[in-house]
């Protein structure tokens, strides 16, 4: 009896022994050792792959729950700048009155004198129709304003001298070429692209006997044979009476003297003072 319970106590032990071993067998491979660090730093060090947009996703999420975050929303490109202005060109403007015509008064108060034109006033001959010629031009209209490349901001009156035009027309040279106007030769040099346009214009409403061409006596139909007058023995013709051979005197002469109406050229002089009112014709009241 007493051999088996000794029997008995020596298979408890041993049972209890192989459990021990088991139990440890199984915490090592459970991952407390050595090897079992190493592979989790092996996972711990493997890198997560990132998403499109470059954010990592979480591989501890569950699968469904993987996902990459939104991207953000586009932005809408801002519009681009407004150009500038072409370089020289003016706002226009609207015209509020007209004083005559070659003279008119912008929006903006400033007065206009139109570069290299010269109308008749208003109580000479055409002087009404050629303010009335400006009016039909404007009036209503918006209009830009271009100096001179070479003349002054500024006349002695203080008014604003610029070419106008009406949607890229040139008031200027429609006016002389209606012949509601004569181009102004005096002042060709501010500006000779203008003058080119406006001696070519006065030449066509010339020709054509238009406006003031035909109906005043201070303006010669191009059809007009120029006379001459005949300087006396020993004289020279002077420059500025280009359609006469008038000396420049001494003695001084006056109209009586030559007896029909004159062409003065005021760039080369009138020693005579024939045109008084530098309209560029003397004499006038011998037609």
């Amino acid at each position: 009896m007493g051999r088996m319970t000794d029997r008995a106590g020596m298979r408890r032990v041993w049972l209890l022994g192989i459990g021990v071993a088991m139990a440890a067998a199984g915490c090592s491979a459970g991952g407390d050792g050595p090897s079992a660090g190493a592979a989790r730093s092996t996972i711990a060090a493997a890198p997560v792959p990132p998403t499109s947009a470059g954010t990592p996703v979480d591989a501890s999420a569950p699968p469904d729950l993987q996902t990459a975050p939104l991207a953000p929303a586009p932005v809408a490109p801002s519009p681009p700048p407004t150009p500038p202005p072409a370089s020289g060109s003016l706002v226009p403007l609207a015209v509020r009155s007209v004083t005559d015509g070659d003279t008119l008064v912008l929006a903006d108060g400033r007065r206009v004198r139109l570069a290299q034109v010269d109308a008749p006033e208003t109580n000479e001959c055409f002087g009404s129709q050629s303010t009335q010629a400006l009016r039909t031009l404007v009036e209503g209209r918006m209009v830009t304003v271009r100096r001179p490349s070479n003349g002054p901001e500024l006349d002695r009156f203080g008014r604003t001298v610029a070419e106008v035009s009406v949607e890229d027309h040139s008031v200027n040279e429609q006016l002389v070429r209606d012949g509601a106007a004569e181009w102004y030769q005096e002042f060709a040099r501010e500006d000779a692209g203008l003058a080119g346009r406006l001696g070519a214009a006065e030449a066509d409403a010339k020709r054509a006997s238009r406006g003031l061409w035909s109906g005043c006596p201070t303006a010669a139909p191009a059809s007009a044979a120029p006379s001459r007058a005949v300087a006396p023995s020993g004289g020279s013709c002077h420059p500025g009476y280009p359609d006469d051979c008038i000396p420049p005197g001494p003695p001084d002469l006056d109209c009586p003297d030559i007896g029909h109406r004159v062409r003065v050229d005021q760039s080369r002089g009138d020693p005579h003072r024939f045109d008084a009112d530098r309209d560029g014709w003397g004499c006038e009241s011998y037609g």
